[in-house]
């Protein structure tokens, strides 16, 4: 099987500065969830770049975050849980859309993120 190394850049904003990661995606999947009928996004990282990411979601669980493809936001979800594994999830998503975001990552190679500060705050 032939691996697909694409560039996914990941911004996370925390205590107000700005820290930007360049983190290697190995593969994009497209998965349904019979239970419910949605879709996620799975995408596999290397070890490298899901150490950073690892650190990155640990610091901000409960935040937003814009997922960003070619400069355009394409999903707001919240960090529920640190990432543990090489493995990064977008889910709760329709067919259509995950179809699409899938082939839209493979095609920009890269995704920006971005956490979302509170307001107030």
């Amino acid at each position: 099987m032939k691996s697909i190394l694409f560039g996914l850049s990941l911004l996370i904003v925390s205590a107000g500065v700005a820290r930007a990661e360049n983190l290697d995606v190995l593969d994009v999947k497209v998965k349904g969830d019979p239970s419910d009928g949605s879709y996620s996004v799975v995408v596999r990282l290397s070890e490298a770049s899901s150490q950073a990411l690892q650190r990155l979601t640990a610091d901000n669980v409960g935040q937003t975050v814009a997922i960003e493809v070619n400069g355009k936001a394409v999903w707001l979800p919240t960090i529920k849980n640190p990432t543990t594994n090489q493995y990064f999830l977008i889910s709760n998503l329709s067919q259509e859309f995950a179809e699409r975001l899938a082939s839209t990552i493979r095609e920009a190679g890269t995704i920006g993120a971005e956490v979302q500060k509170p307001s107030g705050g």
